[in-house]
């Protein structure tokens, strides 16, 4: 499954080859999983791709409140609130950023 190589590529700081592989989980889950959006959201924004991190991230907002999953959404929120920072401050300096990933959802299922 794609979601297991893009782990690796994530873990090795290989963010590039990550996301095509987050992207085709995305596609196998219908955009359902709030967890594997939540990682897609991570690699845009280590890409500097922050509007599309915002977008990604408030779509598993909206899932994981759904699903009544308060940790996730709590993760989400504080992620959410760094997409919108940096995509205001793309044009300036940048930090690397510091996305909050829950750690339930990195451990294989």
């Amino acid at each position: 499954m794609p979601l297991y190589l893009g782990r690796a590529f994530a873990a090795s700081n290989r963010f590039s080859q990550a996301l095509p592989e987050f992207e085709a989980a995305t596609k196998v889950t219908g955009g359902r999983d709030p967890a594997i959006l939540q990682i897609l959201a991570a690699m845009y924004s280590e890409l500097g791709k922050y509007q599309h991190a915002v977008t990604i991230a408030q779509q598993a907002l909206e899932l994981s409140e759904k699903e009544q999953n308060s940790d996730l959404a709590t993760d989400l929120h504080a992620n959410l609130d760094r997409y919108r920072h940096q995509a205001q401050n793309a044009s300036g300096s940048q930090s690397a950023p510091q996305t909050v990933i829950h750690r339930a959802h990195l451990v294989d299922r």
